[in-house]
């Protein structure tokens, strides 16, 4: 993936870290991302915070929470911001992407909310995607290698 190309053509959605209202996803010490805010890309329409993007393919999208509530909204969030994503990927000339979805939170409101994330998927063009759950402050090499 030519994330030069990526980051000259979003360089108005660039960010340093991925990070909002006191949440974080740390960026590991083997890890190289370039990172889009998901709001910066598409502000009339709600994106996941963190659109994260690898040389070798990789796409991590993250959404921070304090407190999950709504997890219906976090579903929309995840659907548009996959089909985003992989289409800034293939304008960069990318064929195969994996793609990681997480959802960081400092806690869940019940612990239904919790299971139900969990047994959500995010189906795009044919492919479904499992969302991974963790917590504020957690690295991404927790949930790509």
């Amino acid at each position: 993936m030519d994330l030069e190309k990526i980051a000259d053509k979003y360089s108005h959605a660039r960010v340093d870290r991925c990070a909002d209202r006191g949440c974080r996803l740390k960026v590991g010490s083997g890890h190289r991302f370039l990172i889009l805010k998901g709001d910066s890309l598409d502000p009339d329409n709600k994106m996941c915070d963190c659109l994260m993007f690898r040389k070798d393919g990789s796409i991590l999208i993250a959404e921070l929470k304090h407190r999950v509530q709504h997890v219906g909204a976090v579903f929309e969030k995840f659907h548009r911001s996959v089909a985003t994503s992989l289409s800034i990927a293939s304008e960069s000339g990318s064929k195969k992407n994996s793609v990681t979805l997480v959802l960081v939170s400092s806690h869940y409101r019940r612990s239904l909310e919790h299971d139900r994330i969990l047994a959500h998927l995010v189906k795009h063009a044919g492919i479904r995607y499992r969302i991974k759950i963790g917590h504020c402050g957690d690295l991404t090499s927790n949930f790509v290698k």
